[in-house]
């Protein structure tokens, strides 16, 4: 059994995998506050409830973007475990050709992403992530990371308009029934949502105009609320709620076992 741990800003995915098969995931909060023996409690209390046997724990992988749970959760793994986690960065060994100006600056959620959606594919790629940022991703058919588009994600926007006025109220993200709203909540919903959901199908349209005219391109989303925006868009966008943990178990192929998908 492979554990992935994929810690972005406001939530750490943890996957437990056999194969390329996830047996289960959870998602804790991002918390800075919380010492390796309290994240022991929480994942041990966890995995009992599921009858997941620790022991049985081959490798950990751990992709990151905030550097300083990287340390506390890598702290819970040897201590706990008694497992030296791979921490996966942008000079493993991947595999994609990483064609942007400054590799060190790409966010390895994003890679784990690119990764996983070549692996499966090996054809034109554009990864949504719709998460805190709200990430655009393109994987070319040569296995070339070519770049993407960050923006806020939806959640973000939401609180933003809360705290940066003095009256409009934090809302419940959800599709409304129609674009025109009759209240400022339901306003603020429509913006949200179709406001992000037609930003993604313009920007889809306008990457593949720009990339990958005239060849066929697979398109996926991940995220908190990629299956909503999936769902209600235009084009069809294959939603996969575990792609940056299944990248992970690529890796662990790659790295560990040295095999070569």
């Amino acid at each position: 059994m492979i554990l992935a741990f994929d810690i972005g800003n406001s939530n750490i995915n943890l996957c437990f995998m056999q194969e390329r098969v996830v047996l289960k995931q959870f998602r804790l909060n991002s918390d800075l506050q919380k010492t390796p023996d309290e994240y022991a409690a929480i994942i041990f209390s966890l995995m009992g409830a599921e009858k997941l046997n620790y022991g049985a724990t081959e490798a950990v992988l751990i992709s990151s973007v905030v550097p300083s749970i990287t340390s506390i959760i890598g702290n819970f793994v040897r201590t706990h475990l008694g497992i030296v986690p791979i921490i996966v960065n942008v000079d493993s060994d991947h595999g994609l050709n990483v064609k942007v100006d400054n590799p060190y600056e790409l966010g390895i959620d994003r890679l784990m992403g690119a990764l996983s959606a070549y692996t499966q594919f090996k054809h034109n790629c554009i990864i949504a992530n719709f998460g805190t940022a709200t990430t655009f991703d393109l994987v070319s058919k040569d296995g070339d990371f070519l770049g993407g588009v960050i923006f806020p994600g939806i959640r973000l926007s939401a609180a933003a308009l809360r705290t940066g006025t003095a009256l409009l109220p934090q809302v419940d993200i959800k599709k409304p029934l129609c674009a025109v709203g009759t209240s400022t909540v339901k306003c603020i919903q429509s913006g949200l949502f179709y406001g992000f959901l037609e930003l993604a199908d313009g920007l889809i349209d306008r990457i593949k105009n720009e990339k990958f005219a005239d060849e066929k391109v697979e398109l996926i989303s991940t995220g908190g609320l990629g299956r909503e925006i999936s769902s209600a868009s235009r084009h069809k966008l294959n939603y996969q709620p575990d792609l940056i943990s299944l990248g992970l178990f690529v890796m662990y192929e790659r790295v560990v076992k040295r095999k070569f998908s």
